[in-house]
C-alpha cells in the first residue's frame, strides 16, 4: 500500500518515463547489492 502511494505521489512530481528510469535504477542497485551479499555469505560459509 505504502509503495503504491509513493509511486502515485512521485508520478505527480516526475513524468512517467522518468519514474520508469528511477524504478529500473533502484532495481539494478538492489540486484547488485543482493548479489554482493550472496557472494559474501557464500565465501564466509566456504571459509
Amino acid at each position: 500500500f505504502f509503495t503504491t502511494y509513493l509511486i502515485s505521489h512521485c508520478r505527480k512530481l516526475f513524468g512517467k518515463e522518468k519514474l520508469i528510469k528511477i524504478i529500473k535504477l533502484t532495481n539494478a542497485v538492489i540486484f547488485i547489492l543482493a548479489s554482493f551479499i550472496i557472494i559474501y555469505t557464500i565465501r564466509k560459509i566456504i571459509n
